[in-house]
């Protein structure tokens, strides 16, 4: 059998083989010494057994077991063999399909009826999709009156339509109302399982975007006990790294700094000697005045409000924080008045470009709301 230099499929990696490879792994049995062939000749018994043989194996190795063996990986598999495969190599179950269900009020008029809950029950209900849907739960339905019902589809499948009318009317009695009591699925297609087994595990031929000091940290602490991070070499050991935390509130606490730590020291046979450290608060104040019509001026100050808490939070650690962070977050929440405008805008601490500049280990505070640190002139 010849086999494929770069195999892409099952079938370069068991290509199926020829009839000749077949008779020839067959014959190395037959010509034994035990087996003593007295008449070889077309069409004596042993050679006609022979040649079927090789006809059925060559067919079962061909096509048969190579589709077999395909079934074991998630791309090529489908069916029954998909399921079992998601379910016991990958934890992903596929989501069988559904019947819906309808509740339906269904009227006589005062000319016909009553009508007994055997021959309420018999109806057919006809969606406007043209589902067919069979009385599950009914009732005797009295000449003018109504009666509450309840229809199933007779196929699994998402509901797309309202039962209107019957494949069996009887006299007088029609749809006032129906609603659907539950949708219905049509289930996971072979596609939709492929891809969730896909997703079960990380792709190895995507490289990380993630620093693995930062993943190894967020496992010790996860969010909301450490949202941001800051790498810098350890100018004390050579090869080793700074790790600065910070939370949405500014620097996290002592036990959290001692988790990510006890974590770094586990894992220092396969890394440099890494230090985890707390980050320090650097409070900002604003100062400034905006002019709004009054009748906006609560809704901008919740606005700015919110703005300058999340810019806080989100901030890098050691970053530089902008006096234009603060002209948009209050220019956002005045935009709706024309009229407006915010003069004298300026941050404490900040040098001679208006900006602050944090040093490594500093994260944004804020000193206070902008509704009280501004001056807010309504008009």
């Amino acid at each position: 059998m010849a086999f494929t230099a770069d195999p892409q499929t099952i079938a370069d990696l068991l290509p199926p083989p020829a009839l000749d490879d077949v008779k020839a792994f067959l014959l190395a049995y037959l010509s034994v010494p035990q087996n003593q062939i007295t008449d070889w000749e077309s069409g004596a018994v042993l050679r006609t057994i022979w040649e079927l043989e090789s006809l059925i194996l060559q067919d079962f190795a061909g096509p048969s077991l190579g589709a077999l063996v395909a079934n074991g990986y998630p791309d090529v598999s489908a069916g029954d063999s998909q399921t079992q495969l998601a379910h016991g190599w990958f934890g992903v179950e596929r989501a069988l399909p559904s019947v819906a269900t309808q509740n339906v009020t269904l009227a006589c008029d005062a000319t016909h009826g009553p009508y007994t809950a055997a021959q309420v029950n018999a109806l057919i209900g006809i969606s406007s999709d043209g589902a067919v849907y069979y009385v599950t739960t009914g009732g005797s339905l009295a000449s003018g009156g109504t009666v509450a019902v309840v229809f199933t589809a007779e196929t699994p499948g998402a509901a797309r339509g309202l039962i209107s009318g019957f494949a069996n009317p009887i006299g007088g009695v029609t749809v006032a109302s129906a609603a659907i009591a539950s949708f219905g699925s049509n289930g996971d297609d072979d596609t939709t399982v492929a891809a969730a087994m896909d997703a079960r595990f990380p792709d190895l031929s995507v490289l990380p975007t993630e620093d693995r000091l930062i993943t190894w940290a967020k496992a010790a602490a996860p969010a909301p006990l450490i949202t941001r991070f800051r790498l810098d070499a350890d100018p004390a050991i050579p090869g080793g790294v700074l790790v600065t935390l910070a939370n949405a509130g500014g620097p996290v606490a002592g036990g959290t700094v001692t988790a990510v730590q006890a974590a770094y020291d586990l894992l220092s046979p396969i890394t440099d000697v890494n230090t985890a450290q707390n980050s320090t608060s650097h409070t900002i104040n604003a100062s400034g005045t905006v002019t709004v019509k009054a009748a906006l001026l609560a809704r901008a100050q919740a606005q700015a409000d919110a703005a300058w808490t999340t810019a806080h939070a989100t901030a890098q650690i050691g970053a530089t924080f902008y006096l234009e962070t603060l002209r948009k977050i209050v220019g956002d929440a005045i935009k709706l008045d024309p009229g407006s405008n915010f003069t004298g805008a300026a941050l404490s601490g900040a040098g001679g470009d208006g900006n602050v500049t944090l040093s490594a280990t500093e994260v944004p505070v804020p000193g206070g709301t902008l509704t009280a640190q501004l001056t807010w002139v309504a008009t």
